[in-house]
């Protein structure tokens, strides 16, 4: 993963702590677990690198005039697609449904965490 998406996933509990699906110290808890989890190289954290921002754009170009590929989205993506290619992921677990199509069509094998 990249250090966007530790920050994305805090943004994710975030929001379920607003949308009332969790309380304040379960938020508390999940980012103390996460980092925790950092810590003890259970989650391989990769630096966002100059030649991400360059995918991200890349893919803007090719994908944002019919789908609506947000920038930080694009980004997520550049990144995973650079880690592919260096063998370190085969996967993009993302629920948000246009990265889904998106990184599907890039040849990612992808998870929705919210499907069984």
């Amino acid at each position: 993963m990249s250090w966007l998406t530790v920050l994305e996933t805090q943004s994710a509990f975030a929001l379920k702590v607003r949308t009332r699906e969790i309380s304040d110290a379960d938020f508390a808890l999940l980012v103390r677990r996460l980092k925790a989890d950092i810590v003890a190289r259970r989650f391989l954290v990769a630096r966002i690198l100059r030649r991400h921002f360059d995918r991200a754009e890349s893919l803007i170009r090719k994908y944002g005039p019919m789908q609506r590929l947000r920038s930080l989205d694009a980004l997520h993506l550049g990144a995973a697609l650079d880690l592919r290619e260096l063998g370190q992921v085969d996967t993009l677990v993302t629920a948000d449904a246009t990265l889904i199509d998106v990184g599907r069509k890039e040849g990612l094998s992808v998870i929705n965490p919210l499907l069984p």
